[in-house]
């Protein structure tokens, strides 16, 4: 869609909505010879849409949502998924899209990690539990 919006057809401009529907295609691949390919289609989509945000629109928490499960669900080796996973935590933060649904991936995913964010009296995290900054555009 990319290519032929930037070879001049308009009418195949990807939106958000459709780089979440990629990312959630490769996060429901069952087929674990294909995990690769999952990882690196998600890599690559997830920075286009971040670097060109200008054409195709913000991201949102559902991608960072979607990004998180791939790795999750697609990276076997620990140590690699939960560098991944960190790296695409981080990155949302920054970009202001942490909400409950990213942190109930990343408890599903990455407990350590999870458990590191601030969490209330109950032992819970949630998105009123973190910095503003980290979910200023939900």
């Amino acid at each position: 869609m990319c290519r032929r919006y930037d070879d001049g057809d308009i009418r195949c401009k990807p939106d958000v909505t459709a780089f979440n529907f990629l990312l959630k295609v490769c996060a429901c691949n069952e087929n674990a010879s294909s995990h690769d390919d999952s990882v690196r289609i998600a890599l690559l989509a997830s920075e286009k849409l971040l670097e060109s945000a200008a054409i195709y629109g913000p991201p949102n928490d559902e991608m960072f949502n979607n990004l998180i499960k791939v790795f999750g669900l697609c990276i076997s080796d620990p140590s690699s998924r939960k560098r991944f996973i960190t790296t695409a935590f981080e990155r949302c933060a920054k970009e202001g899209y942490v909400s409950d649904s990213v942190l109930k991936s990343l408890k599903r995913f990455d407990y350590q990690l999870y458990k590191q964010l601030k969490s209330n009296s109950e032992g819970r995290v949630s998105s009123i539990n973190i910095p503003n900054d980290w979910s200023r555009n939900i």
